[in-house]
């Protein structure tokens, strides 16, 4: 007895699972290769001399900090307008571009806020020095 209802309830089963509908999802990507030549590959968090105007404008300009545990930075975010990306321990082989956002975004706050704006944070951004 215990087999044909075994049976019967995994046909239902089989015949519920190949009736559903499934989404289909139709995606479009445009590639301009004419700019391909002029583009830099950077983090979208790393401000340059020439992108720093545009990322502060956007509110976008981020001080990489590498550390174990990640802090909460939303009252200095909030104050100063500078967001902080965590990237944990993983420093990358060549880590000048993040040392240059770090410095370019400190001699911003310094120059609008003096030096008391390090006091905010418990641990300074990589490459800086109190």
């Amino acid at each position: 007895m215990k087999k044909p209802i075994l049976i019967l309830g995994c046909c239902c089963f089989l015949f519920s699972c190949s009736t559903k509908q499934r989404k289909v999802h139709h995606y479009t990507f445009n590639i301009h290769e004419e700019s391909r030549e002029k583009t830099e590959l950077l983090p979208p968090s790393i401000a340059t001399q020439e992108n720093f105007d545009q990322l502060l404008q956007e509110k976008k300009l981020t001080f990489v900090t590498y550390g174990i545990m990640a802090q909460d930075y939303t009252a200095f975010e909030e104050k100063y307008g500078i967001r902080i990306k965590s990237e944990n321990c993983m420093i990358p082989p060549d880590p000048e571009l993040v040392v240059k956002n770090n410095a370019l975004i400190a001699s911003y706050l310094t120059k609008e806020f003096g030096s008391g704006w390090k006091n905010d944070l418990r641990l300074l951004p990589f490459g800086l020095e109190k």
